[in-house]
């Protein structure tokens, strides 16, 4: 007998927030779960990739919030699930299930960090830590009662190492996107609003124009933002060298065939695309900052550049596509820090550890 839960979070997209469940999958199916996906904006872009056995994909429209907590309304009256997981969806998720009396668990990331006076390099205090909180409304003569448990729940994240011919993958994406074989190609992979700075990367191609006429930047994601990131575009010199790819059901394989990663933001914890560009021996170049230090290490694991800092994008990028020997090193040393940190095995076992103690 499965147990439904249902997860309610931002996207469904590949690399997305929700993609963490697609790694999960097998384990916690084999463990008896059957998963739900609530997608806020699971409709925006193109769909991402089938989801493995034991998921299944619930879009929650495009409309107002109260609209799309009305569809989950109903999504929760139809499954009857043992509980939710509220997986980055949002505060007013968690008030709303509140209010509802629902058995619910919550994931949020506890954060602080600022700037220095006379420097920009951020400093922060303390590490970022996973925090989960457990939420049970008994009925006590009438009134509902929340009691709270919170519970830390460390490094509950994972990536398989992506395995792809590099070469006929270039291939297919040259018929695709018209990217020739012989350029090099620049991916990154973020949501287009404007707290991920995707115009800093355009900005940095159009830099490293002036030297190298052999790259191209690959954009995957969409948002509020393409069109303007689109006329951008068009008005640099590097018009044609970049492609805005929607959110492809064969991202992680166009990841993992890239020269070179690209992230630009801090906007999410500890991100799917440059964990899964690390475990596929592609090098990095990423802001560094308290959602990605514990991936970025300088020279060790990654290029951290500064956030804003368009001109260092250019800079490391240069070095990296100049020097191989020293981007294998690097690469060679995120692949192990990648495997060595965020297991699947270890990630899913803690996270049916924590099912269960919800369930009993």
């Amino acid at each position: 007998m499965t147990i439904p839960i249902v997860i309610v979070g931002p996207s469904s997209a590949s690399l997305g927030p929700l993609f963490q469940f697609y790694q999960l999958a097998p384990d916690l199916t084999h463990a008896g779960y059957e998963l739900h996906l609530a997608c806020f904006h699971h409709d925006q872009g193109s769909p991402s990739a089938a989801p493995p056995t034991g998921i299944y994909v619930h879009s929650l429209g495009t409309g107002k919030r109260r609209s799309q907590l009305a569809t989950l309304d109903g999504l929760l009256a139809r499954i009857r699930p043992a509980f939710v997981h509220n997986w980055l969806g949002g505060s007013d998720v968690g008030r709303w299930l509140t209010k509802r009396g629902m058995v619910w668990i919550d994931t949020r990331l506890d954060m602080q960090w600022w700037q220095p006076r006379q420097s920009w390099w951020p400093t922060y205090r303390p590490r970022p830590l996973g925090t989960l909180c457990y939420s049970e409304l008994p009925v006590a003569n009438g009134d509902p009662q929340q009691l709270p448990v919170h519970r830390h729940w460390p490094n509950a994240r994972a990536v398989r190492a992506a395995t792809v011919n590099r070469f006929h993958f270039r291939q297919w994406a040259e018929q695709k996107w018209g990217i020739s074989v012989a350029r090099r190609l620049i991916v990154c992979a973020a949501p287009l609003v404007p707290a991920t700075r995707t115009k800093d990367l355009i900005w940095a191609l159009d830099l490293l124009h002036v030297i190298r006429d052999d790259l191209h930047l690959l954009v995957l994601g969409t948002g509020t933002q393409l069109p303007a990131l689109q006329r951008f575009a068009r008005a640099t010199n590097v018009a044609p060298r970049v492609t805005f790819a929607d959110n492809p059901p064969e991202a992680t394989d166009v990841v993992a065939s890239a020269d070179v990663f690209w992230h630009a933001h801090l906007k999410q914890n500890q991100p799917d695309g440059i964990m899964w560009a690390m475990a596929s021996g592609v090098p990095v170049v990423a802001a560094w900052g308290p959602a990605t230090e514990q991936l970025v290490r300088h020279q060790q694991t990654a290029l951290g550049v500064e956030l804003g800092r368009r001109d260092q994008f250019a800079r490391w990028t240069k070095f990296l596509l100049e020097q191989p020997d020293a981007a294998r090193r690097m690469t060679d040393q995120a692949r192990t820090w990648v495997a060595s940190r965020y297991p699947v095995d270890r990630a899913a076992r803690q996270v049916i550890e924590l099912y269960r103690s919800v369930v009993k």
